[in-house]
């Protein structure tokens, strides 16, 4: 209990707080709210985020696990940086195109044309430090996990080999729509500002589908070879019990 009421202490602080207001409501009515529910509340020491860096991957790492489970399954996990670094939007795009919804380049081959998997799909954690890309899908019954990782490995060379105009420019459609239709929503519109006050930029919401057309093409193929490789994977079998 120690421990928690520290952590609490620590962090659940105003002058560690970004409050974001939303909705039918004056100035005013928010300074007195605010100070009514928050005004009590002491300011606590400067919070400094001294997170210790994980040290770069620099070799593959595997690991095969048996579990009861229905279906064998593969999941192959690639470094990748943090949010605010310029590379973050290609790496955002390229996963969707390798693996989001039924269009995609790894569900196209190896759900709905070859049948290696029944279900198969990529993403980014987006994550304000530095993350990881996951691909990761369920096996068909006969299918062997090798031969299953083989062929996400030729997907992830085509996409390094490099993509298409049509395939990014519907993939950039895809994500501004999703952009848009998000923000419909009040409270996702409070969120996006919040996270990006965090960040250091609350203005970040704003900017976000200029950013998203301005990847190209060549900066999805520079990202996938840059990060797709080896020696930053850890590729897990997860084999289920017969």
């Amino acid at each position: 209990m120690a421990d928690v009421e520290e952590f609490f202490y620590k962090f659940y602080r105003p002058n560690n707080a970004t409050l974001v207001v939303a909705g039918q409501v004056t100035v005013e009515q928010v300074k007195r709210l605010s100070e009514k529910w928050f005004g009590g509340i002491p300011a606590g020491p400067k919070n400094q985020r001294l997170l210790p860096v994980e040290p770069a991957q620099l070799v593959e790492r595997r690991l095969e696990i048996e579990a009861d489970v229905p279906l064998d399954a593969i999941y192959k996990v690639f470094r990748m940086p943090e949010r605010l670094h310029s590379d973050y939007y290609a790496i955002d795009l390229m996963n969707d195109i390798l693996g989001k919804g039924r269009s995609s380049m790894l569900y196209n081959d190896l759900v709905k044309q070859d049948q290696v998997f029944n279900s198969i799909s990529a993403y980014a954690s987006g994550s304000f430090d530095p993350g990881l890309i996951v691909v990761g899908g369920k096996l068909n019954e006969g299918v062997t996990l090798d031969y299953a990782e083989s062929r996400i490995t030729e997907v992830l060379d085509n996409m390094k080999a490099g993509i298409n105009d049509t395939a990014i420019e519907k993939t950039k459609n895809q994500a501004q729509a999703s952009h848009a239709f998000s923000e419909i929503e009040l409270l996702n519109r409070a969120m996006f500002l919040a996270m990006g006050d965090v960040l250091g930029d609350a203005n970040m919401i704003n900017e976000e589908l200029a950013k998203i057309d301005q990847v190209t093409a060549y900066d999805i193929k520079s990202v996938a070879n840059k990060y797709l490789v080896n020696n930053s994977c850890t590729t897990m079998h997860y084999k289920a019990k017969k």
